[in-house]
């Protein structure tokens, strides 16, 4: 009996060493994957957030980089709209538009309320604010 577990060890670990040895060899012997182009990527010149038609916006209920993604496509609709640059540590939009007004502000703020955000002066849309992930929503990212 033991001479069978034995016997049965020693063909396990010829068997295993056969297949490791091969699959070395399958490795070496695997044609090179052809290289891949690089993109260039032309960077975009930054905004000047002293600019007249630039609106900022404060953000109290964003919360990470996927809430960012979110307001940024939320103004990306809005009539005037331009770019937008988020900052998500310091919980603030900076938005560049055609005309700043109060009303192309309070536009801006309506797009990202409806989008489930609170600004400084509109309240989020509630039913958005249900269907964010949980780490967007208040104290999301400390669960």
């Amino acid at each position: 009996m033991k001479n069978s577990l034995i016997a049965g060890l020693i063909a396990l670990t010829v068997a295993l060493g056969a297949c490791a040895k091969e699959e070395k060899a399958a490795e070496t012997t695997k044609p090179e994957a052809a290289p891949v182009a690089e993109k260039k990527v032309e960077a975009t010149p930054a905004m000047d957030l002293n600019s007249p038609n630039v609106v900022k916006i404060a953000l109290p209920t964003m919360q990470c980089e996927s809430c960012a993604k979110t307001i940024k496509g939320a103004v990306k609709g809005v009539n005037g709209y331009e770019d937008a640059t988020v900052d998500v540590d310091n919980k603030v939009a900076f938005i560049r538009v055609a005309n700043n007004t109060p009303e192309m502000k309070m536009e801006l703020e309506k797009a990202i309320a409806k989008s489930g955000y609170s600004t400084e002066n509109v309240k989020r849309d509630q039913a958005a604010y249900d269907g964010l992930d949980e780490c967007c929503k208040e104290d999301g990212m400390k669960k």
